[in-house]
């Protein structure tokens, strides 16, 4: 029987009264933008008018939370510690110093830190409010679900045609003189590549990967039943398939690699010793099946502006990794080179606090110290250099910027360690399991993708160590309440 409008609304107000009374409205909105955002561009793709006003409201509606919350604890004198908080306001004090020094534009500076720091707002808010282990489930297990539905869609998609395909490529869109090319829109991925309702593939594999590491998570930590080993499979070969077709060579080998991450902060080491064995034997059929077909030539030469690589083989596109001639390219126009000017720049430059984060000054500042005339327009023009993230900040925030910005890490990475070994609950010990998981993916992808500013990776990567933190503080205060022995 379909409820009457009016029962839906009775209902609905119900549930506001009663979440209102537990002080439950600000997990509900965090766990709703969670939900949310990995369709967020293909929703606001129908919206025509309000799709400006749309695309930044859960954003302002976070800013808002956050201050209100932060305002309330500070006046009852109930504020939450976290670990990063003095980190935090060094880490600050850090780029004014740099923005300073370097005369670098304040709103440019400003958009690279709202960028970086946008979600920063959904540490502080899980932080500082009451989750018990029923709504930690439910987070993660609405999280896996929409998850699981980008899985599919992605694995669906690398069998759709070109026409249907564009159906869900989210619109590029300009604001206020702020603009952002949607790749998918505009047909700037490689043929071939499934990019599911987020605007590129790099945002898809991002998310993916973290998707795989919650479900891989589960999977090794399963009571060893069948039924949810089997769904956890099916997910995890979902998603599998969901990152092949994104036609990103890093996360390909990333995915390979997280089960072996998981499976060490879970501290299998057996699970570790037959992953590997099963890698080596998969290796070792690949190289007698190649063999017994009397060898395999693979066109690895295309480059990487060349366009026979938007519908260059697969196979072709993984071989090339193992081409020295792909990094030597590298090394002399890509990221290799990228990586090397940069640190030659600030190790030039001697400046301990980097060049400022306003990447078109810092593009400037590092090319005067380049003496080779086609290498500083090279650096002036380049379109990627900050997929190469970690050196990016290095470029923006300087020795100590950064210094202070990996301590900070460290320092999460550390109470998720913490509730890996000792949580009360597995679902805490799994939370803690994931963290530092997402951590070691967060290290290594950040050098190949700029992942700290995609949207859909950044939100889960503060929300989980909200959660974490959250969980710690939790812990240490029923420590605390218990008699010594």
């Amino acid at each position: 029987m379909i409820p009457k409008p009016s029962e839906v609304v009775h209902s609905a107000a119900d549930w506001y009264k009663t979440a209102n009374t537990a002080n439950e409205i600000p997990f509900w909105i965090v766990f709703a933008i969670a939900i949310y955002t990995p369709f967020e561009e293909f929703i606001i793709k129908w919206l025509g008018p309000l799709a400006s006003a749309v695309r930044f409201l859960p954003e302002f509606v976070l800013y808002g939370l956050v201050a209100q919350i932060l305002v309330d604890r500070f006046q009852n004198r109930t504020l939450k510690r976290t670990p990063i908080d003095i980190l935090l306001f060094f880490f600050v004090i850090a780029t004014f110093i740099s923005i300073i020094i370097n005369d670098s534009s304040i709103k440019q500076s400003a958009i690279t830190m709202r960028v970086l720091w946008r979600y920063l707002s959904v540490f502080y808010i899980v932080v500082n409010i009451d989750i018990s282990l029923s709504q930690l489930k439910l987070m993660i297990k609405g999280i896996t679900i929409v998850g699981m539905m980008q899985a599919a869609l992605a694995a669906l998609q690398i069998f759709m045609p070109s026409g249907l395909l564009k159906i869900f490529a989210p619109k590029g869109f300009n604001i206020g003189g702020f603009s952002r090319v949607s790749n998918a829109e505009a047909g700037n991925v490689k043929v071939g590549a499934v990019f599911g309702t987020f605007s590129a593939p790099a945002a898809l594999s991002a998310f993916l990967l973290f998707l795989l590491i919650v479900s891989t998570t589960y999977l090794f930590t399963a009571p060893g039943m069948l039924m949810p080993i089997r769904q956890e499979l099916l997910g995890i070969g979902a998603t599998a398939m969901g990152i092949f077709g994104t036609k990103k060579r890093a996360a390909w080998l990333l995915a390979a690699v997280m089960p072996i991450i998981v499976l060490f902060f879970c501290r299998k080491s057996k699970g570790i010793a037959k992953t590997v064995w099963l890698y080596a034997a998969v290796a070792l059929g690949t190289v007698v099946i190649t063999s017994m077909l009397g060898g395999l030539e693979f066109d690895t030469s295309f480059s990487g502006s060349d366009a026979r690589e938007e519908s260059i083989d697969t196979v072709s596109y993984v071989f090339q990794l193992f081409d020295p001639n792909y990094w030597d390219e590298s090394s002399e126009a890509s990221r290799g080179w990228v990586i090397g000017t940069i640190t030659n720049a600030l190790s030039q430059s001697g400046s301990w606090f980097g060049f400022g984060p306003d990447l078109f000054n810092a593009r400037r500042l590092i090319a005067d110290t380049i003496t080779d005339g086609s290498d500083r327009l090279k650096i002036i023009n380049m379109g990627p250099v900050e997929d190469t993230y970690w050196v990016v900040m290095l470029a923006y925030f300087g020795v100590v910027g950064m210094s202070i910005y990996a301590a900070m890490i460290w320092r999460l990475f550390r109470a998720g360690s913490w509730l890996s070994k000792n949580a009360s609950d597995p679902e805490y010990r799994r939370l803690g399991i994931m963290f530092c998981s997402l951590v070691v993916l967060t290290i290594f992808y950040n050098f190949i993708e700029r992942i700290l500013q995609i949207r859909g990776f950044s939100l889960y990567f503060w929300l989980f160590a909200g959660l974490v933190v959250n969980a710690y503080n939790a812990h240490q205060r029923e420590a605390l309440k218990q008699p010594p022995p």
